[in-house]
């Protein structure tokens, strides 16, 4: 999904600016299902079964040299994530896994699929990420400065935190403050879909032997004030809302464009204490997403070295002399993408339409489809229905007359999974 796309830039960028960064996530087995199209319209898809041999992925080892595996606690049992790291230039990237033979069978499947429906499933998922994850570092000797939660997924490694310091004799009070001054949070959307909440009671019973400890008598975290301290601007004792939960334990929060940080601001004012969500705009991975021809119209013309991420080399940034490109050869490099795009879509067209049993005239006919020269607008989005990709079609007779004006034609491109 588009949260990881942005965590993998984030890693990248760390990488070129030789940030001290580490991220943490998990290792999906069969991660994101593969999607077909069949000839009625209706999506068919499969679940990869990914061989981690032929992955960039190497199991971490703990001190002894033995393979790492970390314990999360839960009702019944513990279970044993194993570490994996996959090296982003300088970045490290740790995955949590429970697939694995100390684990039943029923708890490896816990990180084997991205979206997965269940909620009980999801919230298994979310303790393996925030306390394995903060586990794991402790086990690697690594002590971060700042704890940032890419959305409220991981909320979890401030229970964890909050639980160390617990037992080592810090009163309650004084490690919620502790943990809140070196916690930052991101929040990405103001639609429920991205704002998780489960029900209060499915914590207390899935989490409960996380907050009891693992030993009789043991400091603990009193898992009720954990609870209302994730209660939503609604109120409702009820649930348990993650992105709540962050906002009041975060020392800063930033929304991902200015428009989203005055409506997270609107949203989630009760709770913020006079505190401010800024706006961060979400960035990219330059070297990653711009197009070949693109790149090498920067390099000859404005001398820019796109590995050089921070933009601080001897001859400055290179997009403040943007305006040394000749107008020609930007739109030849810009015609030659479009012309990309095009080869690619007009092949995929082929392939879909031949599984469908199409004759081979209506193949040849594909090849005149999506026109290069003409104005091309893309939507790329996972399409959830909040998304609004329909949004197009509510007007049709509209929507007819831009695709088929003579003069100025328009063309649309789709992309994503459901």
């Amino acid at each position: 999904g588009g949260l990881g796309v942005l965590a993998g830039d984030h890693m990248k960028s760390a990488s070129d600016m030789a940030l001290p960064f580490v991220g943490v996530g998990l290792l999906y087995r069969k991660g994101y299902f593969r999607q077909t199209v069949d000839a009625d319209g209706h999506q068919e898809h499969a679940y990869p079964d990914f061989d981690l041999n032929r992955l960039p992925v190497l199991r971490v080892l703990d001190q002894l040299g033995d393979p790492l595996y970390v314990p999360v606690e839960l009702p019944g049992r513990t279970i044993h994530a194993a570490v994996w790291t996959l090296q982003v230039g300088r970045v490290p990237v740790l995955f949590l896994d429970t697939d694995n033979t100390r684990n039943d069978e029923a708890d490896r499947h816990i990180t084997h699929i991205l979206y997965v429906r269940g909620r009980e499933m999801r919230l298994h998922q979310e303790l393996v990420l925030g306390v394995g994850g903060v586990r794991a570092l402790r086990a690697l000797g690594i002590a971060p400065v700042a704890w940032h939660l890419n959305e409220g997924h991981s909320a979890f490694l401030l229970v964890e935190r909050v639980r160390e310091m617990v037992a080592a004799g810090t009163p309650l009070a004084e490690a919620w403050a502790a943990v809140k001054r070196s916690s930052v949070f991101t929040i990405h959307t103001p639609v429920s879909a991205g704002n998780e909440r489960f029900d209060a009671d499915l914590v207390r019973r899935v989490a409960g032997p996380l907050f009891a400890g693992s030993r009789p008598g043991a400091r603990t975290v009193p898992i009720e004030e954990a609870l209302e301290l994730g209660r939503g601007v609604d109120g409702d004792p009820g649930q348990f809302d993650m992105t709540a939960f962050s906002l009041r334990l975060a020392n800063g929060t930033n929304a991902v464009s200015k428009l989203h940080s005055e409506t997270a601001n609107n949203t989630w004012e009760q709770l913020l204490g006079g505190r401010h969500i800024l706006a961060v705009t979400n960035g990219v991975h330059t070297p990653t997403w711009v197009g070949r021809a693109m790149r090498g119209l920067y390099e000859r013309f404005l001398d820019a070295d796109l590995d050089d991420m921070d933009g601080k080399s001897d001859v400055g940034r290179f997009w403040e002399r943007i305006g040394r490109v000749p107008d020609r050869d930007l739109w030849d490099a810009h015609l030659h993408q479009k012309r990309e795009l095009s080869v690619f879509a007009r092949q995929r067209l082929v392939s879909q339409m031949a599984r469908h049993g199409e004759a081979p005239s209506t193949l040849v006919e594909l090849e005149q489809a999506l026109d290069p020269e003409i104005l091309t607008i893309g939507f790329a989005r996972r399409f959830a229905t909040y998304k609004r990709a329909a949004l197009l079609f509510t007007d049709v007779d509209r929507l007819a007359r831009l695709v088929h004006d003579a003069d100025r034609p328009v063309q649309f491109v789709f992309a994503g999974k459901a």
